[in-house]
């Protein structure tokens, strides 16, 4: 096995071999998605000023990954932005619950679709940053960015 695709027969082109990515930056970026968690743990059990915590935490570890280890900075990266994006639509919807008189019904089972499609996707980014894979968001795919 020397990188080369067979074929085409003597014409054949060099593969790129993929390099293995170390340990460490592997550590980061699981560590990465489940502060997020710590985070909402936090939140349902202490204060919901915790919240912010679910962008926080991934936003210091990027900051720690983002020069020098490359794929922990992209999932520190996506980490941030899911837990970004699902603190501020909790914030929207529990300011919802709270300010208009009947939208619990509706809300509150938005709000638990919510973050139960966020620890899915979630798991399944740790098991991409476990694996050495990188890993891009659904919602960020469809927005192109």
């Amino acid at each position: 096995m020397d990188g080369r695709d067979d074929s085409e027969g003597a014409g054949a082109r060099i593969l790129p071999v993929p390099v293995p990515v170390p340990a460490t930056q592997r550590l980061l970026a699981m560590a990465a998605h489940l502060s997020m968690w710590l985070g909402a743990v936090l939140a349902a059990s202490l204060d919901l000023r915790w919240l912010l915590s679910l962008w926080l935490l991934p936003g210091c570890l990027w900051l720690l990954a983002r020069q020098r280890m490359r794929f922990a900075a992209a999932h520190c990266e996506q980490a941030l932005a899911l837990g970004g994006g699902v603190s501020m639509l909790c914030a929207l919807l529990l300011v919802a619950i709270l300010s208009i008189s009947g939208a619990t019904p509706i809300v509150l089972p938005a709000l638990l679709c919510l973050l139960g499609t966020a620890v899915v996707w979630s798991l399944i980014a740790m098991v991409a940053a476990v694996r050495g894979r990188r890993y891009r968001n659904p919602v960020l795919r469809l927005m192109g960015g």
